[in-house]
């Protein structure tokens, strides 16, 4: 009989262990470093071919939505009505020194998991060499997403009021 009573307690305490476990603890669940480092590239890779709505696929609507009002508050240039013509306005400006192609290329890249859906990606391209840009990403429904961003010493750094998250530096 008392084996008995063990065996229900311990099935009746079962769903409760179940219960408290977390999937974005689960290794097999959580985000991992590296495919926010390739969300990264893609950013670059299809930002420099001028696919610029698949681009902006990898941002966050809010980080978007903030990008494009920086733009147009601190008057980087004419104004942008949304991230596609943002990146359309950013391409330009590379163009002036080189081909967007040569001076949007990703030449190193280094990241680290901050939780289990945050992550920050290093980056740098041609045209910075010796400034990395650091973005933060989101996991958002299986897929990294920018989030943030942290600008290097670029045009932005003097740009009034500016937090690390709002600016648009791609």
């Amino acid at each position: 009989m008392a084996l008995l009573r063990r065996a229900a307690l311990a099935l009746l305490a079962l769903p409760l262990l179940t219960g408290c476990t977390n999937d974005a603890k689960d290794p097999a669940k959580a985000g991992d470093a590296s495919d926010a480092e390739t969300a990264v590239r893609a950013f670059y890779d299809e930002f420099a071919r001028g696919d610029f709505d698949k681009a902006c696929a990898h941002w966050t609507t809010s980080y978007a939505d903030l990008s494009v009002k920086r733009w147009n508050e601190d008057d980087f240039g004419k104004p942008v009505e949304d991230c596609p013509d943002l990146l359309k306005a950013l391409t330009h400006v590379y163009a002036m020194v080189g081909d967007p192609l040569d001076q949007l290329e990703v030449t190193r890249t280094s990241s680290e998991l901050t939780t289990d859906t945050t992550a920050r990606v290093d980056v740098t391209i041609a045209s910075s060499e010796g400034d990395a840009e650091t973005y933060e990403l989101t996991l958002t429904d299986g897929d990294w997403l920018i989030s943030g961003d942290d600008p290097g010493q670029d045009m932005l750094e003097g740009s009034s009021g500016s937090s690390p998250s709002a600016s648009p530096t791609p």
